[in-house]
């Protein structure tokens, strides 16, 4: 099924990539750069790709018509890079991901944007928590995401009692996403070492 929204994708990329040791822009997996491999997935959405910066810098060759943005509130962590991204999509929506996801599987995330009529927030629930950067946000996030950022809080999920939020778990998870493998991210080097792994067709190829 195709999203019926208007939405573009955004890809929050100022982590430091401390418990990896390196920044994570430059990663390669079987030759290709982590980056990369994450906004060629989002392109075959069909919408705008925007990789928000928490500065400018370098990065790998990312395919035409990518744009990116550095952020408008520095030192905010991933709630400011998702206010940053969705307060400059001009969209509705945005379907906001991390950089360092390399097996987003474009089905669910279709499936996730065809939830968010009605809803300003469309999130996945696993058993072991919220995965707010593989998530859909709409613009009526905007001022509740202003008010935390007044805060000293820069968790996703604080502003979340202030709008509509549809969970994603159970059924369509196990039928969209039945390893999980979606949501996986690379934050150390036993990921790293995990994900070639993966690429390379071992157990659990993705």
């Amino acid at each position: 099924m195709s999203p019926q929204v208007e939405f573009s994708c955004v890809v929050l990329a100022g982590g430091k990539g401390r418990r990896l040791g390196r920044d994570k822009l430059w990663l390669e997996l079987k030759g290709e750069h982590l980056l990369s491999r994450v906004v060629g997935t989002l392109s075959t959405l069909g919408s705008p790709v925007v990789v928000v910066l928490d500065r400018e810098k370098p990065l790998p060759p990312l395919p035409p018509g990518v744009s990116t943005v550095t952020d408008l509130l520095p030192g905010r962590g991933s709630l400011g890079g998702l206010y940053t991204g969705l307060k400059l999509s001009g969209r509705e929506f945005v379907l906001a991901v991390a950089c360092d996801m390399p097996f987003l599987h474009p089905p669910l995330l279709r499936h996730l944007l065809t939830l968010a009529p009605g809803y300003d927030v469309v999130v996945p629930r696993l058993a072991d928590g919220l995965e707010p950067l593989h998530a859909v946000y709409g613009r009526g996030c905007l001022g509740p995401m202003e008010r935390l950022l007044a805060t000293e809080s820069n968790r996703i999920f604080d502003f979340y009692p202030e709008v509509r939020v549809r969970y994603v778990e159970g059924e369509a998870l196990d039928r969209l996403a039945p390893d999980r493998l979606s949501f996986f991210n690379i934050n150390t080097p036993s990921d790293l070492e995990q994900a070639e792994r993966l690429i390379a067709g071992g157990p659990g190829r993705a």
